[in-house]
């Protein structure tokens, strides 16, 4: 459909453009006014020939559709983008929150990863990964569930030694 429409504007653009040289060129005279007169209908006829013929129809319908097909994609492109923004976000607020609460139990930690995955607009803590020197792993387990209330089957727990 857009190559449709860009074929009939280019179409007008060059009856235009022969139409305005062949009245540049024209004698002053009469035969002047019924040459201007014969062109002006010759380039109406090239602007309103697709349309009559049926080649080139603007339904609104067809407009809708590629318009809300457009829109479509853009907002599913929007949505992607911000869910991997809610994700990102999400990972790393849960890190710092687990880095506070094992800060305030005086446990170091070197590294947390957190894993989010989103399905269907659904966000779902697949995991997280703690490493830490301390090998009590149950105690930093404990915390992590009680205090952030998160299963403790995703939770895993490296010891740097």
């Amino acid at each position: 459909m857009i190559e449709v429409i860009k074929n009939y504007i280019l179409s007008i653009c060059i009856v235009g453009l022969v139409s305005s040289i062949i009245i540049s060129l024209l004698p002053n005279g009469n035969t002047e006014k019924v040459i201007r007169l014969v062109v002006s209908i010759f380039f109406l006829l090239a602007v309103i020939a697709p349309i009559l013929t049926g080649k080139f129809s603007f339904s609104k319908i067809e407009l809708d559709n590629i318009l809300k097909a457009d829109l479509t994609e853009k907002k599913l492109e929007n949505i992607r983008l911000f869910n991997e923004k809610a994700s990102l976000t999400a990972s790393e607020e849960i890190k710092e929150q687990i880095y506070l609460l094992l800060k305030q139990e005086k446990i170091t930690v070197k590294d947390i990863n957190v894993t989010i995955t989103n399905q269907n607009n659904k966000f779902t803590l697949n995991k997280i990964t703690v490493s830490s020197n301390l090998k009590d792993k149950e105690k930093i387990k404990k915390i992590i569930c009680t205090k952030l209330n998160i299963s403790e089957e995703i939770i895993n727990i490296e010891v740097d030694e």
